[in-house]
């Protein structure tokens, strides 16, 4: 087999006589249909784009998500998009944005009056017993006992609320009691998995604690970004957010790394 390179990269791979390009800076192609869908063209956003998808699928997180925001383009309508499924419906989990939300290059930033749909149902896109939630938080609030991502219905559900008025994080996944961790500093990337029936992970950057509680239940309900549905309106700036299957504790260390490089890339990291 014969091969051909431009500096240290494999351009024309061949067997025999027959070659096959190659093109080694190709886009992805999941990270072309984000952005064409958003008209993103800015060139630094489209690698970030591309690289954060390239490692994602890499880590063998890609296919766990349902939902992956990654709010960038500074719009309305660059940050309602999902990067797994760039449509423009309530199925394809394309964000409603709540009153008074705004948006720049870093991300987007909650109203303190109203919260956001996403149309993740946590009974029915989610599971019990495997499913993870993320939110990467770009500013510092004092404490409020305010909710970030979540749905909760009869006190049961998910939320994660980054500080509260005692300065700690924490929150439920699939259950009814709050689990909570000391926290100085709402910015960061924080995650929720969970894998079974009695316990969860609940990490932030890369401190993990295991939190047990039995989960229950979920109701029929979808999370919101910045607050519950009609209660508990945060006043954060949001740089990424994510639903789906349960992660191991290597992939949600993984998805860290992968997280924090993306916002690097746009230097907006924390």
């Amino acid at each position: 087999m014969g091969k051909f390179y431009l500096g240290d990269k494999l351009v024309y791979p061949y067997v025999g006589n027959d070659y096959a390009f190659v093109n080694p800076f190709a886009p992805d192609p999941d990270a072309t249909a984000f952005l064409t869908a958003t008209g993103i063209t800015d060139s630094t956003i489209q690698n970030a784009i591309n690289n954060l998808v390239v490692d994602l699928k890499g880590y063998g997180i890609w296919t766990k998500m349902k939902a992956i925001y990654p709010f960038v383009g500074g719009t309305v309508t660059t940050n309602k998009y999902n990067l797994k499924d760039p449509q423009d419906t309530d199925g394809a989990f394309r964000i409603a944005f709540g009153t008074g939300f705004t948006f720049s290059a870093d991300g987007v930033t909650a109203s303190g009056t109203s919260a956001s749909n996403t149309y993740v149902n946590i009974s029915t896109d989610l599971s019990q017993n495997d499913s993870s939630v993320s939110i990467y938080v770009g500013s510092n609030t004092s404490g409020e006992d305010k909710i970030d991502f979540g749905f909760i219905s009869s006190a049961n559900g998910i939320q994660i609320l980054t500080r509260n008025v005692a300065n700690q994080f924490g929150g439920k996944m699939m259950d009814s009691t709050n689990n909570s961790y000391a926290n100085t500093d709402s910015r960061g990337f924080y995650q929720f998995s969970r894998d079974n029936s009695s316990t969860y992970y609940a990490q932030k950057n890369t401190t993990r604690n295991t939190a047990t509680q039995a989960s229950i239940t979920p109701p029929s309900g979808t999370l919101r970004l910045g607050g519950l549905a009609t209660v508990a309106f945060a006043t954060k700036e949001y740089r990424f957010a994510s639903a789906g299957q349960a992660l191991s504790t290597t992939e949600m260390d993984d998805y860290y790394t992968a997280v924090q490089a993306f916002q690097t890339s746009l230097s907006r990291q924390v």
